[in-house]
């Protein structure tokens, strides 16, 4: 693999020369391959080294054809990239009664399986994609795994700011420049530039303003990319709590998972996991409880409007790009893993390939602070307040059933709910979602989506060219 100079220039940088030489190695093994287990599913006891962050994952051998394998089929188990399992730990960290859950950037669902597995029963976890090319796969894998208390939408981030308030618990798994997706994408390699790199880390920030308002004061969000730099990682962070107004929160880690923290001289914790260290691809993650109070609507307001010209959808010349796509961790080869049969091939044109990783975020490319430290939990530090502490603001009740917020969603106008209500009544029945009240609200965009097309997404007219975003898995 011949990674590109300015790439290595800058994670030289980031990491140090001894870390940099040891990555540059490990991108020239093969990668990992993982499964999760559904334990609701399958009672029988799979083989394979563990997954040390995560409760059913398991490394496997040799990668298997899995197609051919009708447990895959029945949802038994899920093919996902190790790293982005620690999902699970934040989770069970800070969530310990019923919730209401966002996964912004869901497909092909590795990730939203994975939180629908670990949270309380009579939680409600809304997995949108806003790629309609991508979100009957995701509703696919959802039906499969087989929880209740799920709705699949295909709506733009911004589309959520109709519903203040309403999630307690906000994953966004933002489009990145793919850096921890290079040794199983080849293609991301050659796309990759030190200028994609900005425009990932605009085009993030515009998606985190887009939701904030949907997550109540007090909420968490849980912000991901599949890429190393620092723009795109702890800068974004710095930027999230400083400017959108939240709390860099820590997570429990064990020192023998190798975790790397805080790559500058910031001091908030994240995690970072690089393939020379733990065993995975590269992925970054940072925990962010928001702030109680006022004060986001007239933040999150100013920013949109600075950069609201990146966010038009009318196509100016050129192939058209979309505005909000994702990068993750899976590869066209493991997004194909995901659907009935193997036979839903991406194109490249349409979107990037891959799922449940994204490690992109960070915006400055000062020298590495700390470049040896390693996440531990210190045992005599406690943890930060949990959502469901009773002294964490979080009075009002949140616990509803999973049909009753689906009708909430409804009423809001909340554009193309499309797919999946699977509530404790019907477990796994699928119903469709009208598209209530879509035309009202898209006029109340002031022509913001006006070149919305079946299977399209806005256009971000700043950044008419740049290669398209990897998305984690």
């Amino acid at each position: 693999m011949n990674l590109p100079s300015d790439f290595s220039q800058r994670t030289h940088e980031l990491l140090g020369d001894n870390d940099y030489r040891q990555l540059e190695d490990a991108l020239q093994d093969e990668a990992p391959v993982s499964i999760r287990v559904n334990s609701a599913k399958c009672d029988r006891e799979v083989k394979g080294e563990r997954v040390p962050w995560s409760a059913n994952g398991i490394y496997l051998a040799e990668r298997p054809t899995f197609t051919f394998d009708p447990l895959f089929h029945a949802g038994c188990y899920y093919v996902q990239e190790a790293s982005s399992m620690f999902v699970e730990q934040v989770l069970k960290t800070y969530v310990s009664s019923p919730v209401v859950m966002l996964d912004l950037c869901a497909a092909p669902g590795g990730k939203s399986t994975a939180a629908r597995a670990v949270l309380p029963d009579g939680s409600l976890l809304v997995a949108n994609e806003v790629m309609r090319n991508r979100v009957q796969i995701l509703a696919e894998n959802l039906i499969k795994w087989g929880n209740t208390e799920v709705v699949v939408t295909n709506n733009d981030p911004s589309d959520f700011a109709a519903l203040p308030g309403m999630f307690d618990v906000v994953l966004t798994d933002v489009p990145c420049s793919g850096e921890g997706m290079f040794r199983k994408d080849a293609v991301a390699v050659e796309e990759w530039s030190a200028d994609n790199v900005q425009i990932c880390r605009q085009r993030q920030r515009r998606i985190l303003a887009d939701v904030w308002t949907a997550l109540k004061p007090g909420g968490l969000l849980i912000y991901s990319t599949c890429t190393y730099n620092r723009e795109e990682d702890e800068d974004n962070v710095a930027w999230i709590a400083r400017e959108l107004g939240a709390e860099v929160l820590e997570v429990p880690v064990r020192p023998e998972w190798n975790i790397t923290g805080n790559l500058t001289e910031a001091d908030f914790p994240v995690y970072r996991f690089l393939p020379h260290k733990t065993k995975g691809e590269g992925f970054f993650l940072a925990v962010l409880r928001k702030d109680t109070e006022g004060g986001e609507e007239e933040r999150t307001g100013d920013y949109l409007k600075e950069h609201a010209g990146g966010r038009k959808d009318k196509k100016k010349g050129g192939r058209e790009k979309p505005g909000y796509q994702q990068g993750h961790h899976d590869t066209e080869e493991d997004y194909t893993d995901q659907h009935q049969g193997g036979e839903y091939r991406l194109k490249r044109e349409s979107h990037s390939s891959g799922e449940e990783h994204s490690d992109h975020s960070d915006q400055s490319r000062k020298p590495a602070v700390a470049r040896d430290k390693v996440v531990c939990q210190n045992g005599d530090k406690p943890l930060p307040r949990g959502i469901n502490d009773p002294a964490a603001d979080n009075s009002a009740g949140i616990a509803a059933k999973a049909h009753a917020h689906g009708q909430g969603l409804l009423a809001a106008g909340l554009g193309p709910l499309k797919g999946v209500i699977q509530d404790e009544g019907h477990p796994g029945e699928v119903a469709e979602v009208l598209q209530q009240g879509k035309q009202g609200k898209e006029d109340g965009h002031g022509g913001q989506h006006d070149a919305h097309h079946p299977g399209q997404h806005p256009v971000d007219t700043q950044n008419q060219g740049a290669v398209e975003p990897r998305r984690g898995v």
